[in-house]
């Protein structure tokens, strides 16, 4: 499907790559289904929100990790615990007096 045509499922719309079977959306193409920035998707990816692969340069997500985030099926990454300051010193590392 191309991008011009109209279709009751918008994720047809975009000009997504298959590889072997397997449909794959760009940053770009994420941001717009989802009406937000590229840098927002690039966050969500940091979290484990959407799932992606990096093929050369650009990352991309499947239409089966769309779909996932869609129906709540992943769960996002949990928080690495911030490092405790040793007695002493301040959480920027300096001595407190």
């Amino acid at each position: 499907m191309g991008g011009g045509e109209r279709t009751d499922n918008p994720i047809d719309t975009f000009d997504m790559k298959e590889i072997n079977g397997l449909k794959l959306y760009d940053t770009r193409e994420v941001a717009d289904l989802f009406n937000i920035t590229p840098i927002s998707v690039t966050k969500m990816r940091a979290k484990g929100v959407i799932r992606s692969v990096r093929i050369g340069r650009r990352k991309y997500t499947s239409e089966e990790s769309i779909r996932d985030y869609l129906n709540g099926l992943i769960e996002p990454k949990p928080r690495a615990p911030r490092p405790q300051a040793a007695p002493g010193e301040s959480e920027s590392g300096k001595q407190v007096r």
